[in-house]
This record gives structure tokens, C-alpha cells and sequence, in this order.
């Protein structure tokens, strides 16, 4: 699969590189990197007075985490726990994209008629109920049928939270908190690993293993639940 994927990147690549004009900077690298280092600690220093920002930050963070673990282990413990071959977890993993990204398209409805808290914390509520049978299934066709009825649920919380990054930031600071965001959730990438190992090497348990994926995803849920959403323009 290594050559096939880096022969998709290069594809849909090509595009953005050839036809792309981008706008010639303003200032030589080096000017550029100090100044975006000192917006950085302007930024980190004005956090302890958005407590809204940094409840979603942590609270996001925790439940990526969930997602994060749930496409790096999924599959393992498909083939693992439940026997799943080769042939079955690539059908396994174009099922659930597909669904994902039908989810993605909902979510812009759901965004504009809910909120984009309400459909973060619905999506949550949806994947910690489908997720619990999904750990405690041993049919495998029953375990697909979940799996990728759960992905419906995927798409509208990344989405979701996204959108809802948007509207918390402060305007003209941006760039800066979606940097933040994006920094949040790589720099809890170790948790969730961890975490899995740790749980399925004390319970010799896979099954012990992916709970954790439902437990990061209620946790950072309950952390969102406090946000409070600005109001729409």
C-alpha cells in the first residue's frame, strides 16, 4: 500500500503545486520566524484569560485522542480480536471512509441546525453508545455493521470541532488558535497509545485495550459540555 499511497499524494498534489500562485511574503524567513515566535507568547500568555478557549482546547484534544487511537488500533484489534483477513479489513477500512465522509457532508445541515457544540456533543454521544456493543461484540459481521454505522458520527464531531475553533478564537488571532489546536492534539498523541498498551497489558485484554477509546471520547465530551458557544453573527 506504501506506493499506492504516495503515488495519491502526488496526484492530488500536483494541483496545489502547479496551478496555485501563492503571494510573495512580506518579510525575509528569518524576520518571519521571530515574529510569529513573539505572537506565539503573546498568544500562550493571553490563555489563562479565555478560559472558554482553553476548556475546548483540552476538552477537543482529549476526545481526538479517542479518534486518533480508534484509526490507529481499529484495525489491529479487528484482526486481533475478531479474526478479520487482509481482504476483510480493506473493505472494513473503504466502508467506514465512506461513511465518514457521508457523515462530513451531514454535518454542515447538523452545524447550521444545531450549533456546532450540539452536534460535537450529539456525535459524542452517538459514538460512546455505538462504541460499548462494539468492544463487547464477537460476531464479526456484527462488529462491521456498528463500526461503520459509528462512522456516521466521525465526520460531524471533527468537523464540528473545527468550526467551533473558528468562532471561539478571538478575531484576527486565528491562525494562532487553530495553530494551538492543532498543537493540542499532536502533543497528546503519546496518551492514547499508551494508553491502550497499558490497559490491554493489564487486563491481557485487546477488548481492555480499546475501552480506553470510549473513555477519552465521554471524558473530553464532558470537558466541551462547559463551553460556551458564541452566537451566531
Amino acid at each position: 500500500t506504501g506506493p499506492l499511497v504516495a503515488l495519491w499524494w502526488a496526484v492530488f498534489a500536483l494541483p496545489l503545486l502547479l496551478l496555485v500562485r501563492e503571494a510573495p511574503g512580506g518579510a525575509p524567513i528569518g524576520a518571519a520566524i521571530r515574529r510569529g515566535l513573539a505572537d506565539l507568547g503573546r498568544t500562550l500568555k493571553s490563555l489563562p484569560g479565555q478560559g472558554n478557549l482553553v476548556r475546548f482546547l483540552v476538552g477537543s484534544a482529549v476526545y481526538r485522542e479517542g479518534f486518533n487511537l480508534l484509526f490507529a488500533f481499529g484495525g489491529i484489534y479487528a484482526a486481533g480480536t475478531l479474526g478479520l483477513n487482509p481482504g476483510q479489513l480493506i473493505l472494513f477500512g473503504i466502508g467506514l471512509n465512506v461513511t465518514s465522509g457521508i457523515g462530513a457532508i451531514l454535518a454542515a445541515w447538523a452545524d447550521d441546525a444545531l450549533g456546532s457544540k450540539p452536534t460535537i456533543l450529539v456525535s459524542i454521544v452517538a459514538l460512546v453508545a455505538i462504541g460499548i456493543p462494539i468492544i463487547l461484540v464477537t460476531d464479526p459481521i456484527w462488529f462491521i455493521g456498528l463500526a461503520l454505522v459509528l462512522g456516521l458520527f466521525l465526520g460531524p464531531a471533527q468537523a464540528a470541532s473545527r468550526t467551533l475553533m473558528g468562532r471561539l478564537a478571538s478575531v484576527g488571532s486565528e491562525g494562532e488558535a487553530y495553530g494551538l489546536y492543532g498543537l493540542t492534539g499532536r502533543a497528546t498523541g503519546f496518551v492514547g497509545p499508551w494508553l491502550f498498551a497499558a490497559v490491554t497489558a493489564a487486563f491481557a485484554s485487546q477488548r481492555a485495550g480499546m475501552a480506553t477509546v470510549v473513555v477519552l471520547l465521554a471524558l473530553g465530551g464532558l470537558v466541551v459540555a462547559t463551553v460556551r458557544e458564541p452566537a451566531k453573527g
